[in-house]
């Protein structure tokens, strides 16, 4: 198939050269598709993947309280350029239908939901899809596209003897190809908002290779009301913030008067198959159980404040946290005075800091609304061996000396102000923390500055 019609009609299927007998190298391509009903939120991702000349296909099955791996041989695989569809064993999909036939020793689904009232992106030469330039370099590590932003469904599921209804709901179809994951992302998408239902909203940060550099990308698309709101690291957008700590994700992102603010907080996630180098042998991790609040803010007014309830968001925790331990233990080996500097991985969350304290690599003094934590070793300590008081600066240094010096420190400010939470995070020594909290001090209402 041409290069060129492949470019501009993403949701075909990418691969077809890739599943001749003579091709070695390795490939995945998967879709996604999102369908929320009255009484259930359930994803179907019917994916192809090749491995040094393996080939494979499957579904995945994601609900909000189970994740499902559905293997198939590659032969019951067939797919068509026009009309676009492609089949798994008995299940059909298409941005109009699709037709689900899983019968597994672990879960079975049977039904027929229909797609209407789709939402395309705009499109031209120079962006042919979500990833716009990006489009045309063809060694991508993964390659994304957006099919359909939200639309209507109509249908039902039968789902383990339950029937669920799904009319009147609403969907989200995209899809993935290429080599591998990003190593490092954040990937979020939601249309279930409260007071608005002509809204929906993608938002991905990851980190992109390219040959022989690599760099931060990220791309964010807010429909309203049929205008697009678009955010690129190609269309002059920059990061204003980007963290996340244990289940929240704070993204601010701008470009020109126009910015978003994007705050999730998921309860609970479910583990999903990933691809590197083709072979679906590593692990992310998506939740369907999550909250959303988005702010959008063009020429300094509030063009939308609304919160959703259903939002998808996925990260590969693991091998984050791995790779920032492994940063920070090498930095602890060489470096052991108090007041040297030793930045962790920027996504490094609560979570990494409690795994590096257990670990024994340090200390870690925690200063969260007047209250600090100096934890040493193998334990939490001031001096009652409980959790002491710091009202300032000089208190926790006070601390510190109670409970011995310490070679890292990993401070947390949460910053009550009249509208929302801030937080403000360094990895540092105490003097980088008295430099944050008297900058928090004189602006209470800073978003996620950094300081250093």
């Amino acid at each position: 198939m041409n290069k060129l019609y492949l470019i501009n009609n993403p949701c075909v299927f990418q691969g077809e050269s890739k599943l001749k007998n003579n091709y070695k190298s390795n490939y995945f391509e998967g879709w996604y598709f999102k369908n929320v009903g009255k009484d259930i939120n359930i994803s179907f991702i019917p994916s192809i993947s090749v491995n040094n000349g393996k080939q494979s296909c499957f579904i995945q099955v994601i609900t909000k309280d189970s994740s499902y791996v559905i293997p198939y041989d590659i032969k019951s695989f067939s797919f068509s350029y026009s009309p676009f569809y492609i089949k798994i064993g008995n299940n059909y999909f298409s941005t109009d239908t699709i037709h689900i036939d899983i019968s597994s020793k672990d879960i079975n689904i049977f039904g027929d939901l229909l797609y209407t009232n789709s939402t395309c992106l705009e499109k031209s030469l120079l962006y042919p899809n979500i990833m716009g330039p990006f489009s045309y370099i063809p060694f991508m590590e993964c390659n994304h596209a957006i099919l359909d932003m939200k639309h209507t469904t109509y249908g039902s599921l039968l789902i383990d003897d339950i029937v669920y209804d799904f009319n009147n709901g609403s969907g989200y179809i995209e899809k993935d190809w290429g080599v591998s994951f990003p190593s490092s992302y954040v990937w979020g998408q939601g249309n279930s908002f409260k007071k608005e239902d002509n809204a929906s909203i993608f938002v991905s940060v990851a980190n992109i290779p390219l040959n022989f550099f690599e760099f931060t990308g990220f791309i964010c698309v807010f429909y309203l009301n049929g205008k697009e709101y678009k955010f690129a690291s190609y269309n002059g957008a920059r990061i204003e913030k980007y963290e996340v700590h244990n289940n929240n994700i704070n993204i601010i992102l701008k470009k020109h008067n126009t910015k978003i603010y994007i705050n999730s907080n998921h309860i609970s996630s479910n583990e999903l198959l990933a691809p590197k180098l083709g072979n679906m042998n590593t692990s992310v991790f998506e939740s369907l159980n999550s909250f959303l609040n988005v702010i959008l803010i063009e020429n300094n007014n509030i063009v939308f404040n609304d919160v959703a309830d259903i939002w998808h968001v996925e990260f590969p925790f693991i091998p984050l946290i791995a790779a920032a331990l492994r940063a920070y233990k090498d930095k602890a080996h060489k470096h052991d005075r108090r007041d040297d500097q030793h930045d962790l991985h920027p996504m490094l969350s609560e979570i990494g800091a409690d795994i590096v304290q257990r670990e024994g690599q340090g200390r870690h003094l925690h200063f969260e609304r007047g209250e600090c934590v100096l934890k040493g070793r193998d334990n939490e300590c001031d001096h009652e061996d409980n959790n002491a008081d710091c009202h300032d600066d000089k208190d926790a240094r006070i601390n510190e000396r109670r409970c011995g010096f310490g070679a890292h420190f990993i401070v947390r400010f949460k910053i009550i102000g009249d509208r929302n939470e801030h937080f403000i995070d360094r990895a540092g020594n105490l003097a980088d923390a008295h430099h944050a909290a008297e900058k928090v001090r004189k602006d209470p209402l800073v978003f996620g500055e950094r300081f250093g």
